[in-house]
């Protein structure tokens, strides 16, 4: 089982160790990573995705709306139940927001940031090296589901 947050421009990945003697190079957590998810060339396939999610927060539930296409096309669309849902969205030469009724559109640098990061179809950790990441082996954690691998990305 693999979980994946973003936190200030980085990433943490912590992948569930399935016994001590599991794998303990970062090359090899993230090869078991994408097997998980089913493998390269079943990741490549996909063109399209929508996933839809509820985030419940302490003050009301929002449901969020992503959806991504090939190349980098990605829109991202929240609210609260009963309002009007908010978009933001990365284009091919730009990415957007909507900010109280009105399309504010990024400047240059947040949209080569959004496009690399949200805009990334398979997820940061496929073909990591060639994307010009850094992947570091933190360390292992307990969660509730058992222990646990912490990868950073950059």
């Amino acid at each position: 089982m693999l979980r994946l947050a973003a936190r200030c421009g980085l990433a943490a990945l912590t992948a569930l160790a399935a016994s001590s003697a599991a794998a303990q190079t970062v090359d090899d957590l993230v090869a078991r990573h994408i097997e998980a998810r089913g493998g390269h060339e079943r990741l490549k396939a996909i063109e399209t995705i929508k996933i839809t999610r509820t985030v419940a927060t302490p003050f009301t539930d929002l449901t969020v709306v992503v959806y991504k296409k090939r190349p980098h096309l990605f829109r991202l669309e929240q609210a609260p139940a009963g309002q009007p849902m908010v978009p933001r969205a990365i284009g091919p030469d730009a990415a957007w927001d909507a900010i109280k009724g009105k399309v504010v559109v990024r400047q240059p640098q947040a949209f080569a940031e959004a496009r690399d990061l949200d805009g990334d179809f398979e997820g940061l950790l496929v073909n990591w090296k060639e994307k010009g990441h850094t992947v570091e082996l933190e360390g292992r954690e307990t969660l509730p589901g058992g222990e646990a691998y912490r990868l950073k990305i950059t």
